[in-house]
């Protein structure tokens, strides 16, 4: 008997793009015809000849907006293969004090980049620490956004990221974006910046189906739930400010390199960790 020869679509992106492949790979309706492979570029930024093999005779190629996979495909895919593009979602309203505004928190880079307990620096406890050397009126400055030069207006950014989440819907001609708007304040879509929940993925999973005509087949969110250990929690000002039902006070989240965590455990680890 001849041996079926499957389907090859490769995800180009990043760390999203590893997750979609090992989503997909587990799906038992898909295994026999289809084989999901992926090019995380923020770990692997020059693709091996294997993956560029991939491309060149690939069923589908997934680029996700983003520069380094727009340059991959202008690179690496030739124009005869199928080539759809799918959003970089991403929530940086909810956790804002990132490097981004505030200034990167080297201590934390450093940490990570080690596997250490802290994995996502923030920006504005970094700039704190010399700020405000006393490590508890470090953290009181912190819970209560009393420092200088702080930007309070987290509904202004939520605001700004819904009207680019309207552009990503016109974009890819999706609901994605819609999706994202309407259910933030209700429920968990993501657990970090770009670290999309097991609801999202599945969410997004649907869409990638629709592209390549398949039925939706997407698993229950609870499946694709992967980044659920590494949840960071969000400061209560922000989660009181944007309505946030998910992110009470008191909420405990999964970290796992400490564990169970409110916001206030997580914080004063991250100012006792790094000092």
């Amino acid at each position: 008997m001849a041996q079926t020869i499957r389907k090859q679509v490769l995800f180009v992106g990043n760390c999203n793009a590893h997750d979609l492949s090992l989503a997909f790979s587990a799906l038992d309706a898909l295994r026999g015809d289809f084989e999901f492979h992926h090019l995380a570029l923020h770990a692997t930024p020059i693709p091996s000849p294997e993956i560029r093999q991939i491309a060149q005779d690939a069923h589908a190629v997934f680029i996700q907006n983003i520069a380094e996979a727009e340059r991959f495909k202008e690179e690496h895919v030739p124009s005869g293969v199928r080539c759809f593009g799918y959003p970089n979602l991403m929530r940086r309203a909810l956790w804002p004090f990132d490097g981004l505004v505030y200034g990167r928190d080297a201590l934390a880079e450093a940490d990570a980049a080690k596997a250490g307990f802290i994995r996502f620096p923030d920006g504005l406890l970094g700039k704190l620490r010399t700020d405000v050397p006393d490590p508890e009126e470090r953290f009181i400055a912190y819970r209560d956004l009393k420092a200088s030069g702080i930007n309070r207006n987290f509904t202004r950014l939520l605001e700004m990221e819904d009207e680019m989440l309207t552009h990503i819907d016109s974009i890819f001609e999706c609901q994605l974006g819609r999706y994202v708007r309407e259910q933030t304040r209700t429920d968990q879509l993501f657990h970090w910046l770009g670290h999309p929940s097991g609801l999202l993925y599945a969410a997004l999973m649907g869409y990638c189906c629709a592209k390549l005509d398949l039925p939706d087949v997407r698993p229950q969110p609870g499946a694709v739930d992967g980044w659920s250990t590494m949840q960071v929690p969000v400061h209560p000002r922000v989660a009181e400010q944007l309505g946030l039902e998910w992110a009470t006070p008191e909420r405990v989240y999964t970290y796992a390199p400490l564990g169970q965590v409110t916001w206030e455990q997580y914080v004063k680890h991250y100012i006792q960790i790094l000092g």
